[in-house]
């Protein structure tokens, strides 16, 4: 479970980061 919260963590730092 930690693990894929960790994931959707990542994915949604990269969407935050690629809208800038």
């Amino acid at each position: 479970m930690k693990v894929h919260i960790d994931i959707l963590h990542i994915v949604l730092l990269r969407w935050f980061l690629g809208l800038k």
